[in-house]
């Protein structure tokens, strides 16, 4: 599922409030058109009306291909330092998300199979990170978009 919510940011160099949209996931099957805002690095940027000043909401996203069965999830890197970020995840390689894992109806198995990729996604602390997996994974798994 593409969440798409909106975020208040204050311009840095003149203090003007803004209000920004922000992806917090994205499901490329339902946005495709997210997924090109991401390679192009420009996803959850803003530019002041006022000043002109640009830059980014800096925020987790989860980034889905249900088509080609791949997740990466992006979180900024100073979510490192967040102890309970860490404790979302169990401690095998690669993680799990416990939360997702646990909410998964392990008696329809085709879907389970079908959505067990979420619970395993491939976490990225970089922005560049995400694009390369995403480039990574189309050209793996047989979906190059160019």
């Amino acid at each position: 599922m593409t969440s798409l919510g909106v975020q208040a940011v204050i311009c840095p160099k003149c203090g003007a409030k803004l209000e920004v949209n922000v992806y917090r996931s994205i499901n490329v099957a339902e946005s495709p058109e997210a997924r090109d805002s991401v390679l192009a690095c420009n996803l959850n940027t803003w530019e002041c009306p006022q000043c002109g000043e640009e830059g980014m909401v800096d925020r987790d996203l989860l980034y889905n291909d249900p088509a080609l069965g791949f997740c990466v999830w992006y979180f900024p890197p100073e979510r490192l330092r967040d102890d309970t970020f860490v404790a979302l995840f169990d401690a095998s390689y690669p993680p799990t998300v416990q939360k997702i894992h646990h909410n998964l109806e392990s008696t329809d198995i085709p879907a389970l199979a079908r959505s067990l990729y979420l619970t395993q996604p491939h976490l990225v602390f970089t922005l560049m990170d995400l694009v390369y997996c995403i480039v990574f994974y189309e050209r793996l798994l047989g979906g190059n978009r160019n």
